[in-house]
């Protein structure tokens, strides 16, 4: 007959065993440390566009719906024509685009977000830049067949990123030594007795 658990026992039995904890921690930590200064730094800029309401819209009340409809603008900024311009200028595969470009229009806001992640800072905010002139530029095009419709203005032109967005290595090696202690104390665990 299995003798029953005792807690106490437990607790001291993975007391005793408390290098085992910090070995793997440590190991883990180093691991992950030298994994993240090996990837390469990746700098996201971010501009803002902000939807101004048309002729048609400014006298009715911001609506829900309304609000909803202006995720097509989101489609503008994103869209395969506006990211050609963009690989063309700044050299990028178009197979690139969903690695380098994000686009989001905030939920219950008139903003549009457009985010660029590249190697280079710099190039990082000259292309979230160029997207944000291509997009509002078409939406002029467009404002200029359909009389009233909504202004897309560049709100905030951005900075350059003054720190990498990517591989967060504190972030990298806090996740590495808790999964290593968790992994030790399922291991330990299982030898229990």
């Amino acid at each position: 007959m299995a003798e029953p658990f005792d807690a106490r026992e437990y607790a001291a039995y993975l007391r005793r065993r408390w290098g085992i904890f910090a070995a793997a921690g440590a190991a883990a930590a180093a691991l992950a440390f030298a994994a993240s200064l090996a990837l390469p730094k990746l700098y996201t800029a971010m501009v803002r566009i902000v939807i101004e309401p048309g002729v048609l819209q400014a006298t009715e009340p911001v609506t829900a719906a309304y609000l909803e409809s202006l995720r097509t603008y989101a489609a503008y900024a994103a869209s395969d024509e506006i990211f050609a311009g963009a690989a063309e200028k700044f050299h990028l595969a178009s197979s690139q685009k969903d690695k380098v470009l994000s686009v989001v229009k905030p939920e219950g806001t008139r903003i549009l977000e457009i985010r660029a992640t590249l190697g280079n800072p710099k190039e990082a905010l000259d292309l979230a830049r160029y997207i944000a002139e291509q997009t509002v530029e078409l939406n002029r095009s467009l404002d200029a067949a359909i009389e009233g419709s909504d202004r897309l203005e560049i709100l905030d032109h951005g900075s350059i990123p003054g720190a990498p967005s990517s591989p967060k290595t504190a972030r990298n090696v806090e996740a590495a030594v808790l999964m290593a202690l968790i992994a030790t104390l399922v291991w330990l665990s299982a030898r229990f007795r």
